[in-house]
């Protein structure tokens, strides 16, 4: 009895966590993959149906918000009230939220992807400028990264970078794509400027899932 209570009781804790970690996936599924590491470790299943869930509620919010305040502005437009209304400078960002709701849900649903929010798109990219501009005062200007082979047992390849790839750090299960093979990172190292950061990639086991690995190109690193 006590063992069966145990084991109910740790299913009830996962279950929980579980629930919590969807919860949070929702709003994190708005913010680029870079942000978003930084608060959800949902699987990539979890990820999606939490994009769903954020895409849906982004619409029905700023959907109902945008028709809330066509029906309180009716009087002021005299003409062509929905086109007035339309490109009214200050109903255009609601709107626009709405649309890239619609977008968001579609994208998880249809092609299985999550679609960040512009908005924060954009912050992330003005982010990465100032992220590169001081690494390139720390470290000297940017330069492509430096593949070479390794011992085939430790590693297969070690991977040298200008800038540190945060998706490898932070993403414990990112499986890459390199020359038609898998691998993952299974250690780091820290090396002499002008490529700090070295990866040390292996072929993962034949029981691993490899799921959505990333694509790596050397030659796109620069």
């Amino acid at each position: 009895m006590t063992d069966l209570w145990k084991h109910f009781s740790a299913e009830v804790k996962s279950s929980g966590r579980r629930s919590l970690g969807f919860l949070a996936a929702i709003p994190a599924t708005a913010l680029p993959r870079r942000y978003r590491l930084r608060y959800t470790d949902a699987s990539d299943s979890d990820l999606l149906s939490a994009a769903l869930a954020s895409g849906f509620i982004q619409l029905a919010v700023f959907g109902i918000a945008y028709i809330l305040l066509f029906l309180s502005r009716l009087g002021s437009y005299r003409v062509f009230p929905l086109l007035e209304y339309a490109v009214d400078i200050r109903s255009i960002p609601i709107g626009y939220l709405a649309v890239e709701g619609a977008a968001r849900f579609l994208s998880a649903h249809g092609s299985h992807e999550v679609l960040p929010s512009l908005p924060f798109v954009v912050i992330e990219r003005i982010g990465s400028y100032f992220d590169r501009r001081r690494e390139a005062l720390r470290v000297g200007p940017r330069v492509p990264d430096r593949v070479t082979r390794g011992d085939g047992k430790a590693c297969d390849w070690c991977v040298e970078c200008w800038a540190a790839k945060l998706d490898w750090d932070r993403n414990k299960y990112l499986m890459i794509s390199f020359r038609g093979t898998y691998y993952e990172v299974v250690g780091r190292e820290t090396r002499e400027p002008p490529r700090p950061h070295t990866y040390l990639l292996k072929e993962p086991p034949s029981w691993k899932l490899v799921v959505k690995p990333e694509i790596y190109d050397p030659d796109e690193s620069g």
